[in-house]
């Protein structure tokens, strides 16, 4: 089941965050790096992001958050789905990619996009995303890194992850 989350989420959502980094992420940056990802508060990020118009919604698993998406809907933009690790392989950010791609259909959305970390290429483009550029995203003060600029054609959408 996806719901919007409520404030009361962002705890369960930071330690996903990081457990989602550490584990996750770790056959594509340093130690150095993740560990200075990880350092980053998340709740108080997830605060301001909201209140700047961003959207979270969490994959409920039984009774448990398996995962969470952020999402812009003005700018069209995906802005983090990270999944804890123990759920990893289990369509959970499958099932996230497609409920945003749903809601971005009602909304008369014609692209969507996501600046994709080193590791999720492979998954979003699988999602039916495509490199349109590079980028590049800091996680922490002084940790920078290489994004993949990344979008959809959800008009033209017909195979699902």
């Amino acid at each position: 089941m996806i719901r919007k989350a409520k404030v009361d989420d962002y705890g369960v959502m930071a330690e996903i965050h990081n457990r989602s980094i550490s584990v996750l992420c770790r056959n594509h940056y340093s130690a150095e790096f993740i560990s200075a990802w990880v350092s980053n508060p998340k709740i108080e990020k997830y605060r301001k992001r909201e209140q700047s118009g961003c959207e979270f919604y969490v994959y409920v698993c039984d009774n448990r958050i398996a995962g969470f998406v952020s999402v812009n809907w003005q700018e069209c933009l995906l802005e983090g789905l990270f999944v804890d690790p123990d759920f990893s392989g289990r369509g959970v950010a499958s099932e996230l990619v497609n409920f945003v791609f749903d809601m971005a259909d009602k909304n008369a959305n014609d692209h969507f996009y996501v600046e994709s970390s080193l590791n999720a290429v492979g998954f979003y483009r699988k999602a039916g995303f495509v490199e349109y550029g590079k980028g590049y995203f800091n996680v922490a003060e002084a940790a920078e890194t290489e994004s993949i600029l990344m979008k959809a054609n959800i008009k033209h959408q017909n195979s699902r992850c």
